[in-house]
């Protein structure tokens, strides 16, 4: 599993230079062993009227030393990164679960300049929220607070306009597999997107859908 971020932009930084920083960083984290980066490509639009086509994306792989909270025993994950130069997005994802790459960005921020931290929310209006919903090949669980509750949408008796007023909580969102069959399964809860794929460039409709709508 993933997490989603956006990088404090600096507008006299360039992409490759925040890249460097991001890279650089990692390599030097007690707890990253190796980096390896990969190749940088120029993003071209794989939905229509894509807002970010030609933006460079920096991506790599490394490998991460976490100890285990029970037996103590340190042991080493796989783990991969991705820095999307037009819309500052970074993609952190650790084999381990969501929880050992959280730990992994804040120590990311720790020794990061304070002009390229990792900001934890990303956030849009209440209509671009819901275009990038509705922008899923189909949805599973979207949940709004009611009354203080936590409450399906598909449970409430009243119109979409409404129901859209109602702060949201989290929704479960099924997107086609960019490069091979099926689907990735994300969940976004206003601040954050996650993702479930065996490899980032798996998300690439996902990413563009929330770069179009919620970033844009």
């Amino acid at each position: 599993m993933s997490e989603i971020r956006r990088i404090s932009p600096d507008e006299g930084l360039p992409d490759e230079e925040v890249e460097s920083v991001i890279s650089g960083e990692l390599k030097s984290l007690p707890s990253v062993e190796s980096v390896e980066e990969n190749p940088v490509r120029t993003e071209q639009g794989v939905i229509e009227n894509y807002a970010f086509s030609g933006q460079r994306v920096f991506s790599g792989n490394f490998t991460h030393l976490s100890e285990h909270s029970i037996s103590g025993e340190m042991t080493d994950y796989s783990g991969e990164y991705m820095l999307r130069g037009g819309s500052d997005l970074l993609l952190i994802a650790v084999e381990s679960g969501s929880g050992k790459t959280l730990d992994l960005i804040r120590e990311l921020n720790e020794h990061l300049p304070e002009d390229s931290r990792v900001r934890r929310g990303i956030t849009s209006s209440t209509e671009d929220i819901w275009r990038f919903i509705q922008s899923a090949e189909h949805t599973g669980e979207v949940r709004v607070i009611k009354d203080g509750e936590k409450v399906d949408v598909s449970t409430l008796e009243e119109p979409l306009s409404e129901i859209k007023q109602r702060p949201l909580w989290d929704a479960e969102l099924f997107f086609p597999k960019y490069g091979g069959d099926g689907e990735i399964f994300v969940v976004y809860d206003e601040e954050n997107l996650e993702l479930t794929v065996d490899n980032l460039s798996e998300a690439e409709y996902a990413l563009q859908e929330f770069e179009q709508h919620i970033v844009d």
